[in-house]
């Protein structure tokens, strides 16, 4: 499995932005933007892939759009929000390579 690096200046962006501007909607319509261009690309040959990201080198869970979908969802003070917003923190705080989103598509 590949970290897509194309698309790691895009996607923290689109983190970046949906941070300052708690837009859900269109977060999630962008990651799904580049989800589809991945599809289109034909990064996977697989036909039930899908974009998912590790929010730094630690980061053990492979996080799919959905899950950020449905976390976003949560209240703002449920533990699974709070953690998905930490990740979101990590990933823009700085330009520390162990910091940086992986994005993968399998």
């Amino acid at each position: 499995m590949k970290n897509l690096i194309q698309y790691n200046y895009s996607i923290t962006n689109a983190i970046f932005n949906f941070l300052k501007d708690g837009d859900k909607a269109n977060f999630v319509e962008r990651l799904k933007m580049y989800e589809r261009h991945a599809f289109v690309n034909r990064v996977s040959t697989d036909a039930d892939a899908s974009m998912w990201f590790k929010f730094g080198t630690n980061d053990t869970i492979a996080t799919t759009i959905d899950d950020i979908e449905r976390t976003l969802e949560l209240p703002t003070t449920h533990g699974n929000y709070k953690h998905m917003i930490e990740g979101f923190e990590l990933v823009t705080e700085d330009l520390d390579h162990k910091k940086e989103i992986r994005v993968y598509y399998s």
